[in-house]
């Protein structure tokens, strides 16, 4: 197998790994619909929180993975609602 496939096949693998938590992530986010939609302190917190995980070469990209998550959320939330 070329050195391409095995690292798309290993993409795929985490790709797959993403889907699965991001489902989860939205089933519990379902649970909150009880709850406020918009916590932008409790949010900051999650991003700052990583971030010492995060290979300093992505953060960027990180930061915005995670406003897009919770935007995301948000929305689902506030649909859930029938806002």
């Amino acid at each position: 197998m070329s050195e391409l496939k095995e690292i798309r096949k290993e993409i795929e693998i985490v790709d797959e790994e993403l889907v699965k938590l991001f489902n989860k992530r939205m089933e519990l986010v379902s649970q909150l619909n009880k709850e406020k939609v918009v916590d932008e302190k409790r949010e900051e917190e999650l991003i700052h929180k990583n971030l010492l995980l995060v290979n300093e070469e992505f953060v960027p990209y990180y930061c915005d993975f995670y406003n897009n998550l919770f935007s995301l959320s948000r929305q689902y939330q506030a649909k859930k609602k029938g806002l």
